[in-house]
């Protein structure tokens, strides 16, 4: 009797246990590729020549022109930087490694009277601390709709700064703006999941640790909008899904 009433124990505690136990992924993939402009690179535009700023010309434009940013692409490789590639819907499983942010909090800067970085990807267990590097003031408006819009004054030389956060995931990246000096825009998008980044200034992106199976992907950039709304890709457990390069024309940008 003693017996069995040991192994029903045992049973009852490895039931509790397994059934208490977390439920991942079977398997844990990444994608990767290259957002390339498929023509010649545009020149630069110039929102502001060197030393012709409206206001605050001591600090804007003081060094050298300001260039408009909706559009960068490099020139040698024809990568295009500041693209948002995402997956349209948070997964059911998120890997263990990135249940939490690296970074509770992102820095967002205003140097030479330019916001930096340009596009930001910032979770909803994140905060967006902008901060002030030039000597004169500036303002952060932010156009969010599923989250508070905000408008904070920045004084000259405010490395403290100010926290913003955020409850809600946003459907698209909500521009942000100094209202101050007009050509100051920026692009925060919200997520509540860690599966969306940024291209660097040639036009590359990974995403690691995605949930094996299919995913569909959006690509968003600042002129074009959606460059997909739809891209599906079958990520595979323990593999690297290169997606190569995906060109886009430039009629896409008009």
């Amino acid at each position: 009797m003693r017996l069995i009433d040991a192994r029903s124990l045992a049973l009852s505690a490895l039931t509790v246990l397994l059934g208490a136990s977390p439920s991942f992924a079977a398997g844990w993939g990444t994608i990767k590729g290259q957002i390339i402009y498929d023509g010649a690179p545009p020149a630069p535009v110039i929102a502001v020549a060197q030393g012709q700023a409206p206001k605050d010309g001591e600090v804007c434009a003081a060094n050298g022109p300001i260039e408009e940013q909706g559009l960068v692409v490099d020139e040698a490789s024809k990568g295009i930087a500041n693209v948002v590639v995402y997956i349209s819907k948070k997964p059911k499983e998120i890997h263990p490694a990135l249940a939490k942010p690296a970074d509770a909090e992102i820095t967002f800067d205003n140097k030479a009277c330019v916001f930096v970085p340009h596009v930001l990807v910032v979770r909803t267990d994140q905060s967006v601390r902008a901060i002030n590097s030039d000597a004169c003031g500036h303002n952060v408006k932010t156009n969010m709709i599923r989250n508070k819009a905000e408008n904070q004054l920045l004084v000259a030389n405010d490395t403290k700064g100010y926290e913003f956060t955020f409850k809600l995931a946003e459907l698209l990246p909500m521009k942000v703006e100094c209202n101050i000096h007009a050509w100051m825009t920026a692009f925060w998008f919200v997520v509540d999941h860690p599966y969306a980044v940024v291209t660097d200034a040639q036009g590359n992106f990974e995403i690691q640790n995605l949930p094996e199976g299919e995913h569909e992907f959006k690509i968003w950039q600042e002129k074009a909008g959606y460059l997909e709304r739809s891209l599906k890709v079958n990520v595979k457990d323990g593999a690297v899904t290169d997606l190569g390069q995906l060109k886009f024309a430039p009629t896409k940008f008009k």
